[in-house]
């Protein structure tokens, strides 16, 4: 799975003015650009989407804890980006 990633980018897509933007977007993408995900900062969480706008999960920084789609806990600190890689390899 590691070989399939190159790196982390973030970058904003949102094409609004800046007094406009609602949220900021990290996105997940493969070493050939291809998107595989993202997570957006909603103020209160960040959210993980796959690349379909699929809810994978969610961090909360206050109990500093991953949940998932399903508000399971999953881990303590901030593994959006794992959930993003491993939905991929899902069918």
């Amino acid at each position: 799975m590691r070989n399939r990633i190159n790196r982390i980018s973030t970058q904003v897509d949102n094409p609004q003015p800046p007094a406009l933007v609602m949220s900021k977007e990290t996105v997940i993408r493969t070493r050939t650009g291809s998107r595989l995900g993202h997570i957006v900062d909603d103020g209160n969480q960040l959210v993980a989407r796959d690349r379909l706008g699929r809810r994978l999960g969610a961090y909360d920084a206050r109990k500093n804890a991953t949940y998932d789609k399903s508000s399971n806990r999953l881990a303590e600190g901030n593994v959006l980006p794992a959930l993003i890689l491993q939905a991929q390899d899902c069918p």
